[in-house]
């Protein structure tokens, strides 16, 4: 009988001891999940502090590339503009009515693309942020500035029937929108 004791103490002992080492395990587990969880969000932090940055700096290189851009186009114009011959010289022709033709095609182009250029930098710093409109998203935003709608004023001077004809044109995932509160809002936003 004593031997029966025995091996139940002993069985008694063994479960006592898997529950201790189980509770031990559950405890290594919780520390590490919650190591896991701490070191994703300081992950995630730096990787939206590292986004943040690049897009700022491509930001950055953007506008330098456009102003680089915008003074070559200048000094091309005043090329034109202060005699033919240096102009002839830089597109290499040598026929003076062939060289008229291109020259006033080539005049032509960057005078459209000066223009474009000064209505693009006009219209975005002359942009309002219609994202602060509820119910305006940016794809809507891209939507309404697609349309010429880029200021609170021009939403107000837009017929509700107008913008509702935008949004039937971008798809049926537009088409249940409905833009009339839209435009009080934006009358809100000029006052």
């Amino acid at each position: 009988m004593a031997s029966k004791t025995t091996n139940s103490e002993m069985f008694l002992k063994n479960v006592d001891q898997l529950k201790a080492n189980l509770d031990k395990l559950h405890n290594g587990a919780l520390t590490m999940a919650e190591q896991m969880v701490d070191y994703s969000l300081n992950v995630g932090n730096d990787w939206q502090a590292f986004m943040a940055k690049a897009l700022q700096k491509g930001t950055e290189v953007m506008e330098k590339q456009q102003d680089a851009t915008l003074d070559m186009l200048e000094e091309v114009k005043s090329q034109y503009q202060q005699g033919k011959l240096p102009f002839q010289q830089l597109l290499g022709y040598g026929e003076a009515g062939e060289v008229k033709k291109v020259v006033e095609e080539r005049l032509t182009q960057v005078e459209v693309a000066l223009d474009t250029a000064g209505k693009e930098s006009v219209t975005e710093s002359a942009q309002d942020d219609l994202t602060k409109i509820k119910g305006i998203g940016p794809k809507v935003a891209i939507l309404l500035n697609e349309a010429g709608i880029h200021t609170y004023a021009q939403l107000v001077d837009t017929p509700a029937v107008k913008l509702q004809e935008i949004l039937q044109q971008a798809g049926s995932r537009y088409r249940s929108m409905d833009p009339t509160p839209w435009i009080s809002m934006a009358k809100e936003s000029l006052n």
